[in-house]
């Protein structure tokens, strides 16, 4: 959960923390459905792409070649 919790973090920290349409879209998408779907199919949703480890790796100061 801490690779997508990275992931998730990314896109706030590139489109501004405080930006009010992401966290509109973060409550539409992740939070408002709940356990009516798939966690995973929510991320996808909300990511608008698949899941990365990328940001989880740069957290931890690892590159990926």
């Amino acid at each position: 959960s801490e690779v997508y919790c990275c992931d998730v973090y990314s896109v706030f920290k590139k489109e501004g923390i405080m930006n009010e349409s992401l966290g509109l879209q973060y409550r539409e998408k992740i939070l408002a459905p709940g356990h009516m779907r798939d966690a995973f199919d929510l991320l996808r949703d909300f990511l608008g792409r698949e899941p990365s480890n990328q940001a989880f790796l740069e957290e931890l100061g690892i590159s990926q070649a």
